[in-house]
């Protein structure tokens, strides 16, 4: 059961990301350009109404090119920055597309203070679709990965791949005919599904989404997105609803900065 609860708040993280993905080829931490506000920052919360400022800070540069370039991690004191935890370094093939994310993480063992541990390698196919994340783990020479499949231009299933090049898990996502994601159901390798998540619109903004536990039937997780006047995302809030979840509560605030 441990096993599966993690893989069930992880299934949900990467829908946090996925409509961008199905509306621009987009991918996770480059989302970051809404009706010409660039995302200049992410502060996580432990929950809504908190009294307690930001506990960590997710900051984004740009490229000459207003692409980003890097994202910096920090855990904050008070609401104000303390201290790096890490960083996310990007970087884009001739045709523009993200091809590589590198991830460092704080290591005082390390002379410049970082250590890579994880890369994160896209594949497209030649109309630009994204096929595979490849992920690698270069301390422990390891990886994991993703493959994407399509039904026209959009995503219908995403197969996860252990290091053995065995399948763990799949995900397959039912849409209406507008387009919109209604309904993503997550199974194991042998077909048998674990949790659905009902995505809710107002217009063509996702507001709300409820994940479930097939076989019990029980509200895992709900997730609510507020947009601001201009239809920018402005703060995600993630509830866990089950006691039992392995996953905690968060909100997510997000700023921009004007074009």
């Amino acid at each position: 059961m441990k096993r599966t609860l993690i893989v069930i708040g992880f299934c949900s993280f990467i829908f946090l990301n996925f409509s961008a993905i199905q509306k621009e080829n987009h991918f996770p931490g480059s989302d970051t350009l809404q009706n010409n506000a660039r995302l200049k920052r992410i502060s996580h919360f432990n929950s809504l109404n908190s009294s307690e400022r930001a506990r960590m800070m997710d900051e984004y540069s740009y490229s000459e090119t207003g692409k980003v370039s890097k994202v910096s991690h920090f855990v904050c004191n008070d609401g104000i920055l303390d201290r790096v935890t890490g960083y996310d370094l990007y970087e884009y093939n001739s045709s523009g597309q993200l091809v590589k994310i590198l991830e460092y993480s704080g290591n005082s063992n390390n002379p410049q203070g970082f250590i890579n541990l994880k890369n994160h390698i896209y594949t497209y196919s030649a109309d630009g679709k994204k096929l595979k994340d490849y992920t690698e783990f270069p301390r422990i020479t390891s990886f994991e990965y993703l493959l994407y499949k399509y039904s026209g231009d959009k995503v219908v299933r995403v197969e996860h791949y252990d290091h053995l090049n065995e399948l763990v898990s799949y995900d397959v996502y039912e849409y209406d005919p507008s387009g919109k994601m209604m309904k993503e159901t997550s199974y194991v390798n042998d077909n048998q599904s674990y949790s659905y998540t009902i995505h809710s619109y107002s217009g063509e903004l996702n507001i709300k989404s409820d994940t479930y536990i097939v076989k019990t039937e029980i509200h895992l997780r709900e997730i609510n997105k507020t947009y601001d006047s201009g239809n920018k995302l402005k703060i995600l809030e993630s509830k866990e609803l089950w006691v039992a979840s392995s996953m905690a509560s968060y909100v997510l605030r997000y700023e921009y900065e004007e074009r």
